[in-house]
C-alpha cells in the first residue's frame, strides 16, 4: 500500500494487481499493474478477448475488480462514483450506445445536468463541447440523422461537456472512412487530456500515442514507447498484431 500511495503523487491512473472475473468464472484481468502520468496518451493494444474493454470499464467504475485502482487519487468506491464519472469520460466504440435522447443538445447536456449544474451553466458546457468537436451546427438535430463520423464526434462531446481530466476511448477510429478518421484524429490530438485509447488501428497508435501497452490474455505483456514497441514484429505477431504500415514506411525511408 505504501508503494501505491508514493507512486500516485506522480500519476493520475494507478492500477496495482487489478483482477476481474466475470460471473461465469472467466478471468478477464489477471493482475494488471499500470501507472499513467497526467497528460499521457497511452494506446491499449491487443487481440479480441484480451481484456481491453473490461479494463476500460473499470476506469469509470462500471466494473469493480480486486486489487488497487486509483484515479486522480480516488478509489472507485460507491461513494466516489459520481466524482469518478465526472473525472473520467468513457467514449464507447459504438456512438449509438451513447446517444439516446431527442436532440444532440439533450445528449450532450445529460452529463452536466446530472452534475447538478444550473441551466445557464449546462448550456455553456454544451456549447463549448460541441464547438471543440465542430458539431455546434447540429445542436437541435437528432443524432440518429447524423453520419457515423458525426455521431462519433458528438459522443466525444457528451464526455467533454463534463470537463473530465481523463478520456477513455474504445476503438475511436473504427468504422470511419479515411476523411472522418483523419478529422477525428486531428481533433483528439488537439486535446490536452490524459487518454487511454483501446485500438486495433496500430497506425493510429503510431501517430497519436507516445506510449503503448499490449494486453493479452488478461495480462500486460509489453509497455514501452510506441515507436519502440510497434517495430517489434515478433512481439506483435505473438499477440495477434501486425507491424503497422507507418513503421514499415518509416523504416524504408530511414
Amino acid at each position: 500500500m505504501d508503494t501505491v500511495l508514493h507512486t500516485v503523487l506522480d500519476t493520475i491512473i494507478q492500477a496495482v494487481g487489478l483482477t476481474y472475473r466475470y460471473p461465469d468464472g472467466t478471468a478477464a484481468l489477471k493482475g494488471i499493474d499500470l501507472a499513467v502520468r497526467e497528460g499521457e496518451r497511452v494506446a491499449l493494444l491487443g487481440p479480441n478477448g484480451a481484456g481491453k474493454s473490461t479494463f476500460l470499464m473499470h476506469l469509470n467504475g462500471t466494473l469493480r475488480g480486486e486489487g488497487e485502482l486509483l484515479l486522480d487519487g480516488l478509489a472507485p468506491t460507491k461513494q466516489n462514483l459520481k466524482k469518478i464519472r465526472s473525472l473520467v469520460g468513457l467514449v464507447f466504440q459504438d456512438p449509438d450506445d451513447q446517444l439516446f435522447l431527442t436532440t444532440v443538445f439533450d445528449d450532450v447536456a445529460f452529463g452536466p445536468i446530472n452534475q447538478g449544474l444550473k441551466e445557464a451553466e449546462v448550456a455553456a458546457h454544451v456549447k463549448d463541447a460541441l464547438e471543440v468537436v465542430d458539431m455546434l451546427w447540429a445542436t437541435s438535430r437528432s443524432a440518429h440523422h447524423l453520419s457515423f463520423g458525426e455521431k462519433k464526434r458528438v459522443a466525444l462531446a457528451t464526455v467533454l461537456s463534463m470537463n473530465p481530466k481523463i478520456l477513455v476511448l474504445d476503438e475511436p477510429t473504427s468504422n470511419l472512412d479515411p476523411r472522418a478518421r483523419k478529422r477525428l484524429e486531428s481533433l483528439m490530438l488537439g486535446l490536452g487530456h490524459t487518454m487511454i485509447i483501446a485500438t486495433h488501428n496500430l497506425d493510429f497508435a503510431w501517430r497519436s500515442c507516445d506510449r503503448s501497452v499490449i494486453l493479452s490474455g488478461g495480462k500486460i505483456v509489453a509497455d514501452a514507447p510506441t515507436r519502440e514497441l510497434l517495430v517489434d514484429k515478433e512481439l506483435l505477431e505473438a499477440h495477434g498484431l501486425e507491424l503497422p504500415l507507418s513503421a514499415e514506411l518509416e523504416g524504408l525511408r530511414g
